[in-house]
């Protein structure tokens, strides 16, 4: 584990693709990358049609822990839902990943 990674990177992309798995459904999830760009991770989210999601979900040098940016990030996920035209209104839950 470097200092950019908050956790084993195997383990990292396995919490935030399960997290996504929760808010967008297996036949509208198209790709999910966690990337890493300059001291931060981003992750990209595309399903439906063409409907894309990308924020940064972990800076080291933030104010957050680890836990913290997961938990923004389930609240960000569900947000993004709503607005796209494949769940337009739909209130999905996200589930924390473990």
């Amino acid at each position: 584990m470097t200092d950019l990674w908050p956790e084993d990177q195997e383990r990292t992309r396995s919490r935030v693709a399960a997290l996504v798995k929760s808010v967008v459904r297996d036949d509208e999830l198209r790709e999910i990358r966690v990337e890493t760009s300059s001291l931060s991770l981003w992750l990209t989210v595309v399903a439906g049609d063409d409907e894309s999601f990308e924020r940064q979900i972990w800076n080291p040098r933030d104010d957050y822990t680890w836990e913290q940016s997961l938990e923004r990030l389930c609240d960000a996920m569900v947000d993004w839902v709503c607005e796209t035209r494949f769940a337009w209104g739909q209130l999905r839950h996200a589930t924390f990943p473990e």
